[in-house]
């Protein structure tokens, strides 16, 4: 468009007011709880980054009265002069506070702290580095106190309280449910991590064959069965559980984000298990016959971690890497070859089916 013969500058948005002019593009819908769910594991998912580092090993989500956020690690902390950049400055960097790169995108979109900062009334932030604590507060993604030392501790990790902002968000209730299950998930997902929502501990017993088992509900378990390799430089684990007759139920996650549809991945494991039964010299010899047998009642867990995961569409929830489905075939005809004591019972159960003498 012009003016005057001359052309009309563009409008650049830069930092908190481009998230607040736009929130949609950041975190998603902002007439639901979605947009707050959001914020809550994007704060949460910095503290996966340091679990996978080896520097934390706890989380904590606290929702408190009149809608305000707590969420606390025992991390090594922020780095004092990074602070305000962090909260006020939109970065493509998962790393730019030394944390872990990002493999776990345990929120969807992965956009950084200075959204959630933007999009929050407040943000209170307070974190031990090197033995000194710091505190700093920020409202609508501009610091409103200076940083501040607050003296030598030796409580390690990290605190941030936000209050969503209710002129951006339809509703700022909190859906503790909605909170819960994920953080349920998360403790499955990496059984080494103490996780707690309103200081009470959510255990991951069990892993994903602990979230296999309440995938497959309340039928009696019949078997088992626990995978965990690193194949081919990609991480698989694998949690099955049998039990009745129902439809397979399979629930599937890359760098620990739910893929919603089937991937790459989710067909390794059925290739997989085809592959074992070929081994086995099985009638069943293709996928969709493997399916049909091993399918009634099994339940399963599917996580697979890799550095470069491709996805189908924006929503990442089909995964697109071919070598994920060779990995997790690779694992599971192995896991199934080796017949260690433990798979003994799940290995009769599967030639059982397959009509296989054991």
């Amino acid at each position: 468009m012009k003016a005057n013969g001359k052309a009309k500058p563009a409008l650049v948005l830069k930092d908190a007011e481009a998230v607040r002019r736009r929130p949609g593009m950041y975190v998603g819908d902002t007439n639901t709880f979605a947009g707050i769910y959001h914020l809550i594991f994007e704060v949460v998912g910095n503290t996966v980054d340091q679990y996978y580092a080896r520097a934390a090993t706890e989380v904590a989500v606290d929702l408190g009265p009149d809608s305000w956020i707590t969420v606390r690690d025992d991390g090594p902390g922020i780095p004092a002069d990074l602070i305000e950049r962090i909260f006020t400055t939109l970065s493509t960097s998962g790393t730019v506070d030394g944390h872990f790169p990002h493999v776990h995108v345990a929120a969807w979109r992965g956009v950084g702290l200075a959204v959630v900062s933007a999009v929050s009334t407040r943000v209170e932030v307070e974190t031990t580095r090197d033995g000194v604590r710091w505190a700093q507060a920020f409202e609508r993604g501009e610091p409103v106190t200076t940083l501040r030392r607050l003296g030598a501790t030796e409580i390690e990790g990290t605190t941030i309280r936000f209050r969503p902002d209710p002129t951006i968000f339809r509703s700022i209730e909190l859906d503790v449910g909605a909170v819960r299950s994920r953080l349920q998930e998360l403790a499955w997902l990496l059984p080494h991590l103490r996780v707690f929502l309103d200081e009470r501990r959510i255990h991951g017993r069990g892993g994903l064959v602990g979230m296999a088992r309440e995938l497959a509900g309340p039928a009696p378990i019949d078997a088992t069965f626990a995978i965990e390799r690193l194949q081919d430089e990609i991480f698989v684990d694998i949690g099955i559980a049998w039990a009745g007759r129902d439809a397979p139920r399979v629930r599937s996650f890359v760098n620990t984000l739910a893929t919603i549809e089937d991937g790459k991945h989710v067909d390794g494991f059925w290739q997989g298990l085809a592959a074992y039964a070929r081994d086995c010299g099985a009638a069943a010899r293709t996928v969709s016959a493997v399916r049909e047998l091993l399918g009634p009642g099994l339940a399963a867990a599917i996580r697979i971690d890799m550095i470069h995961p491709k996805y189908g569409n924006p929503r990442k929830d089909q995964l697109q890497n071919p070598e994920a489905a060779t990995a997790v075939l690779k694992a599971v005809r192995r896991s199934l070859e080796l017949g260690l004591p433990y798979a003994q019972p799940a290995r009769a159960l599967i030639h059982g089916r397959l009509g296989v003498p054991d």
